[in-house]
């Protein structure tokens, strides 16, 4: 039972490039011992549950870990990562759940604003490198299933990846679930308006309208001045632009159009005159 040949000798990790990180946790537990001196670099009475906990512990980019014994002497660690996170902003708490809603980590951020959230969402150091999308919400934390947060989640990312290929995707997007009973989406950008989506319509049309528009008919710069876009409404695009942007352009045009009557008048006044002129001409031939 305690023979030299049941010590382990040999670590198999597969699913995870830094395998130097799970060595130092098995050596860590190789050397400590169960009881006074009863090691536990032995196969038979390493614990595989110990070495888990320890992997997945402040390691949220791992989402599974397997530990198989191999007589004599082998460990097999196979590792199952996460391939992207979720930031949940509740009126109470801020969560991190991976993409089937689980829950990986509670997050402090009692900073309401938007652009908090994000750079937190985008902290290399907390997300491990991993994608990251932000969700805020109305809605009390435990109003939400893990199925509603999984579906939830899922479509919001259908609408983040989708916005990437447009102009108006930027590091400050994020989602905004107000309701868990309507379809009601809002994307939030610090630097151009909100978007309105309702899911219980086709959300592929409501997007492929929003390409539509923002490819055909608004520029950039005019972008910047709407205050929102409504795909609420089925086979409809509503936009508005902000009040002060209304206003200038209002200005604007008012400008142009007494330059245009003034341009006019000029032209009345010296047609006639022309006429006189080729008249008078006449006569005296």
């Amino acid at each position: 039972f305690f023979s030299p040949a049941l010590e382990i000798r040999n670590v198999k990790i597969s699913g995870f490039d830094s395998q130097q990180l799970i060595i130092t946790k098995v050596n860590k537990i190789k050397n400590s011992f169960i009881v006074d001196k009863i090691p536990k670099n032995n196969l038979i009475l390493f614990p595989k549950t110990q070495l888990i906990k320890d992997i997945t512990e402040n390691n949220i980019e791992i989402k599974k870990v397997e530990v198989i014994k191999k007589f004599p002497d082998t460990l097999n660690i196979k590792i199952n990562q996460r391939n992207k996170l979720f930031l949940w902003q509740f009126p109470d708490s801020c969560q991190l759940y991976d993409e089937n809603g689980k829950e990986v980590k509670t997050i402090n951020c009692t900073n309401n604003d938007n652009n908090r959230l994000t750079d937190i969402c985008h902290n290399n150091n907390l997300t491990k490198g991993l994608e990251c999308l932000p969700i805020t919400t109305g809605v009390h934390k435990n109003d939400f299933t893990e199925d509603i947060i999984k579906e939830k989640s899922q479509l919001a990312e259908k609408i983040f990846n989708f916005l990437k290929q447009t102009t108006y995707f930027n590091s400050s997007v994020s989602i905004n679930i107000p309701s868990i009973i309507t379809g009601e989406i809002n994307v939030k950008n610090s630097q151009y308006g909100s978007l309105q989506f309702d899911a219980n319509n086709d959300i592929d049309k409501q997007l492929n309208t929003l390409k539509a528009f923002l490819e055909q008919k608004i520029s950039l710069s005019e972008l910047q001045h709407i205050n929102y876009i409504d795909l609420r409404i089925k086979d409809k695009l509503i936009y508005k632009f902000k009040d002060e942007y209304n206003k200038v352009q209002n200005e604007e045009n008012a400008i142009k159009n007494n330059k245009q009557e003034t341009d006019q008048t000029t032209i009345s006044a010296i047609k006639p005159k022309k006429k006189n002129e080729k008249n008078k001409k006449k006569k005296n031939e």
